[in-house]
């Protein structure tokens, strides 16, 4: 995954090192909207839209959707391997499923929510 740093001004204010996912191509004068993870921290940025294009860089949510069935997939098989030869490593193995799959369902959620913050309504695309 590619990631870009960028520094701005702002109201007289310059931040410095902001990373961002993607490679936007920003240019001097352009408005952005970006979503922090924690207000006014600059170094939380979850996402941005630049308004002049209407591009829109945010985490990618068909990656955490093909982890989580990648993840069950080989739980899967790990299961049924498991499930005569070492019958008590089952409930650990379960627990652990269901904690990465809790990651990855959680992380699709937040992207969603983040590119949906993000894109205008004119914009969103239809599912």
């Amino acid at each position: 995954m590619r990631r870009t740093l960028f520094s701005f001004e702002s109201s007289g204010k310059k931040y410095f090192s902001v990373l961002v996912d993607g490679d936007p191509k920003l240019k001097s004068g352009q408005t952005i909207t970006a979503i922090l993870e924690h207000q006014d921290d600059w170094q939380t940025v979850m996402g941005i839209r630049i308004h002049e294009t209407g591009e829109v860089f945010a985490p990618d949510v068909g990656l955490h959707i093909w982890l989580l069935l990648l993840t069950t997939f080989f739980t899967g098989i790990l299961y049924m391997e498991l499930q005569y030869s070492h019958p008590a490593a089952l409930p650990p193995t379960h627990a652990g499923y269901l904690l990465i799959a809790a990651f990855h369902v959680r992380s699709v959620v937040v992207a969603k929510r983040i590119r949906r913050a993000l894109c205008p309504i004119s914009s969103m695309p239809q599912e």
